[in-house]
């Protein structure tokens, strides 16, 4: 008789069949129930518990155990082996970093007044030694006007009659500028772009500091002058793009943005940004891409005339844009594989010893990449 169980004998068959329906009825109720609480302990956890996905293994034990036998001969060599005392581990020290010495010093000096410098018996007081600290100061932005003078030459003997082959009036040549026929610099440029895409300072905001300063620059301006610039710029993302392709690993990845009175979309409507990631080794870039879908028209086009490696997460325009090419290989990212082990690891009670048994094998093979890395770069170095 099973555990759990009560069998009785002469059941009629259709008994014995509706008790076994009744049976897998349950178990199936059991299992949506296991479920259901798996996944109201996930939403709590992601509503109260740390968003953190850091594991750290008590005791600092083996990472993963193969099979006994494995466990007898590491018992077998550490009986072997000597003690050895290892060096300390190299701590970060304590308190306020340093300032840069690429920095320009101003020295002021705070010296105490020339009769504190004679002493009471008579003599003059030596210096020891100094006293130094160092604080930071900053000289807020500076503007100035650029203005440029070009003289006009011209003949008042013969008014240029004397050589027809040039203009009767000579004049150096108009100063190069990015948007003719503006007030734009190279630095005001920069200033402004910067702003908006590093430091994610909204045109609004930097037409507010402008005007504090008796600057009248709109937002409508800063717009114009960056898609110009996109236009001037645009053979050098080629460029970059063709660069990217060139090495043997490219990462790709897109999130979802929105894109506010874009023309003939509504304003909820949800575009993204692709990224990839490559080029040579040691070289290193990075390419944005705005599209308004997510689909595998932008991988299929990017990758077009590529042959190496793929890093991506599981969304399927990726396989679709490669399906049917040569020479392209996808494959996936431990970060995304790790997230599930960890998911299940914090969510469920059942599957928690295998969860934590796969973040050990992700955590070992990622500390041999590290370790891999480090080496290619100190030999490198040497």
């Amino acid at each position: 008789m099973a555990e759990g169980r009560v069998e009785f004998s002469n059941i009629p068959p259709e008994v014995e069949q509706y008790i076994k329906a009744l049976e897998a009825e349950s178990e199936e109720w059991r299992r949506k129930y296991e479920y259901a609480l798996e996944e109201i302990k996930e939403l709590l956890h992601h509503r109260f518990g740390r968003s953190s996905e850091r594991y750290i293994e008590e005791g600092q034990q083996e990472l993963f155990t193969i099979d006994e036998a494995e466990t007898v001969r590491k018992e077998e060599v550490s009986e072997r082996t000597e003690t050895v005392e290892v060096r300390g581990h190299r701590r970060r020290k304590a308190g306020r970093r340093p300032l840069p010495k690429t920095l320009p010093r101003v020295r002021i000096y705070h010296d105490i007044a020339e009769e504190d410098k004679v002493c009471g018996c008579g003599a003059v007081r030596q210096k020891i030694r100094e006293e130094r600290s160092e604080r930071l100061a900053v000289i807020p932005e500076q503007y100035y006007v650029e203005e440029h003078i070009r003289p006009i030459y011209g003949c008042k003997r013969c008014e240029g009659s004397g050589d027809e082959g040039k203009p009767a009036m000579l004049v150096a040549p108009a100063v190069a500028s990015l948007i003719p026929k503006s007030i734009v610099t190279p630095s005001l440029l920069a200033t402004v772009i910067v702003n908006k895409y590093c430091d994610h300072m909204p045109y609004y905001r930097q037409a507010r500091r402008f005007y504090r300063q008796g600057i009248w620059i709109t937002r409508q301006d800063m717009s114009n002058w960056t898609l110009k610039v996109y236009e001037k710029v645009k053979p050098l993302i080629e460029l970059l793009e063709e660069e990217v392709r060139r090495g043997p690993l490219i990462q790709m990845d897109e999130t979802p943005l929105q894109v506010m009175r874009e023309a003939n979309r509504e304003n909820t409507a949800k575009s993204y940004m692709w990224l990839a990631r490559g080029g040579p080794p040691g070289k290193g870039v990075v390419v944005y891409s705005y599209r308004e879908s997510r689909s595998a028209d932008f991988p299929k086009e990017f990758l077009s005339g590529y042959k190496g490696y793929v890093q991506c997460d599981g969304y399927e325009s990726y396989e679709s844009a490669v399906k049917g090419v040569a020479g392209i290989e996808l494959v996936g990212c431990f970060a995304h594989v790790r997230r599930k082990y960890h998911k299940a690891w914090v969510t469920s009670n059942k599957r928690s010893e295998e969860a934590e048994r796969g973040l050990k094998y992700v955590q070992r093979i990622c500390g041999i990449g590290v370790c891999q890395v480090k080496g290619s770069v100190n030999s490198n170095s040497r």
